[in-house]
């Protein structure tokens, strides 16, 4: 055995640092993660609370009799979202579906943005609305049509 290798086994077998190490660096990794994770949650509430409000706005405006119909005629979805890799902030991305009515329209813009700020401004926040229902949208479809509105909010780091 070479030298430098019987150094490097003398610290491994006896160094009381290499535990130390070990739980150095695991404690260093679950608070990298924990924040991330915890953004994640954070943005997943709010997706879940504009939901909530957007079904309250298609109810009253007879667009569906419940939340399960809502669901079922596939006329909103939201999702939580990353930017990219490197972004800090998770977000909720909205769309919207076959929703012609501009005060229906006006009431969904409005809960975006009242969330946006009632949240700090701390998420992104981005909200699509189509003309066309979700079932001639689907795949590759979306890609090819715009929608007439467009709504982004950007998350600021406090």
């Amino acid at each position: 055995m070479k030298k430098g290798n019987e150094s490097m086994a003398y610290i491994r077998n006896n160094c009381s640092l290499t535990p130390c190490l070990v739980w150095f660096f695991c404690g260093v990794l679950l608070l990298s993660v924990r924040p991330v994770f915890s953004e994640e949650v954070y943005s997943d509430s709010i997706r879940l609370k504009i939901l909530e409000k957007a079904d309250r706005v298609l109810i009253n405006n007879k667009l569906c009799s419940d939340a399960n119909d809502c669901t079922k005629k596939r006329l909103i979805f939201a999702s939580r979202k990353k930017n990219s890799v490197l972004s800090k902030f998770w977000g909720v991305h909205l769309e919207s579906f076959e929703i012609k009515d501009i005060d229906v329209v006006s009431a969904l813009m409005e809960i975006v943005i009242s969330e946006y700020y009632i949240n700090n401004r701390s998420v992104d926040i981005d909200a699509d609305f189509y003309m066309k229902p979700h079932r001639e949208m689907m795949g590759l479809k979306k890609l090819y049509v715009d929608p007439f509105i467009t709504i982004k909010l950007k998350g600021i780091e406090k």
